[in-house]
């Protein structure tokens, strides 16, 4: 009897010991991917993008990729093919979003990222707002996963994610959509 606890006792220890060695192995894997993710967005949180002309555009006047405190960045994806439609709504939201007591002073700043680079160029005077040709590559890529689910996001001072907020069929609902996700998510 003693023999046979003893051999169940060490298979179960070596069957312990596989599984920690698989659990280390696979948490050694997670760490090194998000290491991977770390090196592409900036440490310290900034934004820049480069303009459809090769300009480096920040959102804020520092010029270092910091929204100035309480202002917030809603990037979005402009497409070629619908450039003149996306331009228009975007253009509306950002209408929407004005503070009707002081209409130049909004604490939203929009951002159009053209989804073929330099392909927008010309449209920003008609837009109102930036459209870039480029952004970090990790902003860019959740721009991209944002924009396959019809979503904008929204950044706020240096956080380093922005805050995904579906895309509605009217500028003023858009707006409404963006000022709810600042408040419940954002602040």
């Amino acid at each position: 009897m003693k023999v046979a606890l003893t051999l169940g006792t060490i298979a179960m220890l070596i069957a312990s010991g596989l599984r920690l060695a698989w659990l280390i192995r696979e948490e050694g894997a997670q760490r090194q991917s998000a290491s991977v993710e770390r090196r592409l967005l900036a440490s310290d949180g900034s934004l820049v993008g480069i303009g459809a002309g090769g300009k480096l555009v920040t959102p804020g006047p520092s010029g270092f990729g910091k929204l100035p405190q309480g202002d917030r960045l809603v990037v979005f994806v402009v497409h070629r093919r619908a450039a003149e439609h996306d331009v228009a709504y975007w253009s509306g939201v950002a209408r929407a979003l004005r503070d009707p007591a002081s209409p130049e002073q909004s604490k939203y700043r929009l951002w159009g990222i053209c989804d073929s680079g330099s392909g927008c160029e010309g449209l920003e005077r008609a837009a109102g707002f930036p459209i870039l040709g480029y952004l970090d590559p990790f902003q860019m890529r959740g721009v991209a996963l944002a924009d396959a689910r019809r979503e904008a996001l929204v950044f706020r001072g240096a956080t380093r994610a922005g805050v995904p907020v579906a895309m509605g069929d009217r500028p003023g609902s858009e707006a409404r959509a963006i000022e709810a996700a600042v408040q419940d998510k954002v602040n």
